[in-house]
């Protein structure tokens, strides 16, 4: 077995302690962790798996007042010897920072005097320490490096996003859609004024609770909503595999494969059949490379997949079809030995020759076991890069907890609590950071549509408090923070030279 160690900083809290259970070795062309034995004292890590290569460590970790975030080093070798954590973090990510800012620089993008200054004293630090014999001070001094790293990769990413979307817009003439998934009609006065579209919820659960029987009372007013106020319509996801998203009735064919595809099926031509002439973009299925409530296998999902794909095209052969996955960093491969990861799942997908449109991306921090741990702007950028080698346009589905408490209208599967920003969870970090991430988003110009995932906590949902509006139906801080994004977004001209890419 290969086996890669390190030596921990003296005095670590116990609840860190728990934080590096969850450590693994991660590597390949797809960057994703494989199932690792960990082996931990107070004073060493000791992480194992099957195979004898180089790779690099994947853990949650405390950095300062940043948050508890997912953080790695860089590639390494197997040896007999220990590495050191904390300078190894350090290197990881400043090795990350500078690859970002090298990449700016080679497509010309101006870099100002205070990110090159600010880097030039990062690595400065860093190269003391390397010069410094292992001690309690040394990582004492890596730490706190690590975290004006870290509040470093996230001021840069901030003014490269915003530089990257004036350049998309201004250059380019394309601009993201920015839009959110509803299953009410809304209330709000002037929709507008935060989205570009909306995203229709067809949840089976509510549309068909009673086999063959359906409920498209919901569905219908928010069509009726859209058609009233000129709103771009898309729907989806038409299936997915929680237990809010799977009807009651449904429950008597787990395992037998062939009715449950079926029964899908069935359910998504009726829907298709419905709204073919006024939805021309459907999301097939989200989170399709995970088996969810029904507990598929990986060649099952791919095959199910396949077969909802085929129905709908033959249905709406002139529409957009997109599909989608859950945990795009392929935090699930950790656990268990799996076939495909995020990026390999879709791969496969697509070489299959179906008419396939675009691909979704979950990107939900914080809730398990649907979503992802936290992870920083910079991370999400490298992630999102990572899947526009697939050639093919990129949706991305984000969502931020607002509060870690239990929610009763939730997936009761979900919990909150992989990692979090700043002191935890709040409306106000759900603003702040929900508007960046749709700026890093937004910045690349393979990425067509950023959707938040749910509107309201008021109604059934997959992820505990993550609605722009709370149960009682009050607007969050996200709301005025979406409509200040929106008139930002308003305010920047395409160039009269440019052309449509």
């Amino acid at each position: 077995m290969g086996t890669i160690s390190f030596r921990l900083p003296p005095g670590l809290p116990s609840s860190t302690l728990e934080l590096l259970k969850s450590a693994s070795i991660a590597g390949g062309f797809d960057n994703v962790p494989s199932p690792t034995q960990v082996r931990l004292n107070s004073r060493e890590i000791q992480l194992r798996r099957p195979v004898d290569e180089s790779g690099f460590l994947v853990t949650p970790w405390p950095v300062g007042d940043v948050g508890t975030l997912m953080a790695q080093t860089t590639s390494l070798m197997e040896r007999n010897e220990p590495y050191v954590l904390s300078v190894e973090l350090v290197r990881g990510k400043l090795h990350h920072v500078r690859n970002q800012v090298a990449r700016w620089s080679d497509i010309g993008l101006p870099l100002p005097s205070w990110l090159t200054d600010e880097l030039q004293n990062l690595n400065r630090q860093f190269a003391r320490l390397l010069a410094q014999s292992a001690s309690d001070s040394l990582d004492a001094q890596a730490l706190d490096l690590l975290s004006q790293v870290f509040r470093f990769a996230d001021r840069m990413m901030r003014y490269g996003n915003e530089v990257l979307h004036q350049f998309r817009v201004t250059q380019l003439n394309a601009d993201v859609s920015i839009g959110c998934s509803v299953w009410n009609a809304l209330s709000l006065d002037d929709p507008r004024s935060m989205f570009d579209h909306v995203r229709m919820e067809l949840p089976w659960r509510a549309i068909e609770p009673t086999e063959s029987q359906y409920d498209w009372s919901s569905s219908d007013a928010l069509m009726r909503w859209a058609e009233q106020h000129s709103m771009p319509l898309s729907a989806g996801p038409l299936v997915n595999f929680s237990k809010i998203g799977i009807p009651d009735w449904l429950w008597i064919w787990q395992g037998d494969l062939a009715n449950l595809a079926h029964f899908m099926c069935d359910y998504v031509e009726t829907v298709v059949s419905r709204y073919r002439s006024q939805v021309k973009r459907w999301l097939i299925c989200s989170g399709c490379n995970v088996g969810g409530a029904l507990g598929f296998g990986e060649d099952e999902l791919l095959w199910l997949t396949t077969r909802l794909v085929e129905a709908v095209q033959q249905l709406a052969p002139e529409a957009e079809l997109v599909v989608g996955v859950t945990q795009p960093w392929g935090d699930y491969m950790a656990l268990d030995e799996h076939t495909y990861s995020p990026t390999v799942f879709l791969d496969t997908l697509l070489r299959t020759n179906l008419k396939v449109s675009g691909v979704e991306l979950e990107v939900v921090l914080g809730v398990s076991p649907v979503g992802s741990y936290w992870r920083d702007l910079l991370d999400t950028s490298r992630m999102l890069d990572h899947f526009a080698d697939l050639g093919t346009p990129v949706e991305v589905t984000l969502g931020i907890p607002a509060d870690a408490r239990s929610d009763e209208r939730a997936d009761p599967d979900a919990r909150v609590g992989l990692g979090h920003w700043s002191k935890g969870y709040s409306p106000e970090v759900q603003a702040e950071r929900g508007i960046a991430l749709m700026e890093t988003a937004a910045a690349k110009p393979y990425v067509s549509h950023v959707v938040w995932t749910q509107l309201s906590d008021a109604v059934p949902h997959r992820h505990p408090h993550c609605g722009l509006f709370d149960a009682a139906g009050l607007p969050r801080p996200i709301v005025n923070a979406l409509q200040d994004f929106h008139e930002r977004r308003g305010r920047i001209e395409p160039s009269s030279e440019s052309k449509p890419s």
